[in-house]
């Protein structure tokens, strides 16, 4: 299996989409990661990059972008959905806005619904686009 992942600026969503999601082992699922680091006007300000990892239980990616550093290990996938967890604790994204006072590090991609994840600053922050494909 093969994740992705992907960074994406301070106004672009992070989303992570889980589709073809299966637990047996001869079948594949990707994790896709868009990130960019987007917020303060500084010059640190990019376009997404995007990673891309298996989607198999103990697959690590290492992300960095503008200097912003965090690892995603994929702790497990089941036929919906796939557990994640990060090196650090991120802030997801609730109705619009970012719940920078309840930061997790545990994460479930599901097939139906998009995950965003950010770092969590009131300011300039990296926000990361999440997403499962076959």
């Amino acid at each position: 299996m093969l994740v992705v992942l992907r960074a994406v600026s301070v106004v672009t969503a992070l989303a992570l989409t889980v589709t073809g999601c299966s637990a047996d082992p001869g079948s594949s699922m990707n994790i896709e990661v868009s990130t960019a680091f987007h917020g303060d006007g500084s010059a640190k300000d990019t376009d997404p990059t995007i990673t891309r990892i298996s989607a198999s239980p103990g697959e690590v990616a290492t992300i960095d972008h503008a200097g912003d550093t965090v690892q995603i290990t994929v702790d497990s996938t089941s036929e919906s959905a796939v557990e994640i967890s990060t090196d650090r604790r991120l802030a997801k994204r609730v109705d619009g806005g970012r719940d920078l006072r309840n930061l997790e590090d545990k994460f479930t991609v599901s097939t139906d619904s998009p995950l965003h994840i950010s770092t969590p600053s009131l300011d300039g922050y990296t926000e990361y686009e999440v997403t499962l494909v076959p």
